[in-house]
């Protein structure tokens, strides 16, 4: 027969603990968006969290002094992101507005747990593509270049026009 001390099973169920993943999920959920526009990032969470506080936090979370740009019941850090929590769909939105290059990484939507670092979270990876503008005068002839990769040669290529209805 084994005889465990309290100390000593205090250490190893702090150890097992430690050894949880801080996410709740292997998966990475990833969102691309356009520099200069706007992703709505859906953070979906099970309904026993539905009174708890959402965030989304920036780079590794959970961790001490982490970066949260958006919190509910919270202002923002930055106005360019805002939270909305649809309680009877079990999902939390985070909106980001006018994005910028700096914004592109790793993120976890969050639930706080009322356990420490163990928060409810969930990976999200945000990629943001580059936008290039041209400009012309009315009237005269716009040349625009695309770059593409080689082994897209024989493919067909196209040119689009946003419409932006403000």
């Amino acid at each position: 027969m084994i005889q465990i001390c309290d100390d000593q099973l205090l250490i190893f169920n702090l150890l097992l603990l430690m050894s949880v993943s801080a996410c709740e999920t292997s998966e990475i959920l990833t969102f691309t968006a356009h520099e200069r526009g706007n992703v709505e990032i859906q953070c979906p969470y099970e309904s026993k969290y539905e009174e708890r506080k959402k965030y989304l936090c920036r780079g590794e979370c959970p961790t001490t002094g982490t970066d949260k740009p958006a919190e509910s019941e919270s202002a923002a850090q930055d106005k360019r992101f805002s939270l909305n929590d649809n309680k009877s769909a079990q999902i939390f939105t985070v909106t980001i507005t006018d994005l910028r290059t700096d914004d592109q990484g790793k993120y976890c939507c969050g639930v706080k747990t009322g356990f420490a670092f163990y928060d409810y979270n969930i990976a999200i990876y945000l990629e943001i593509k580059h936008v290039s503008r041209v400009s012309g005068v009315p009237g005269e002839h716009l040349k625009i270049t695309c770059r593409y990769k080689s082994e897209l040669k024989d493919n067909v290529k196209y040119i689009c026009k946003e419409s932006r209805h403000q």
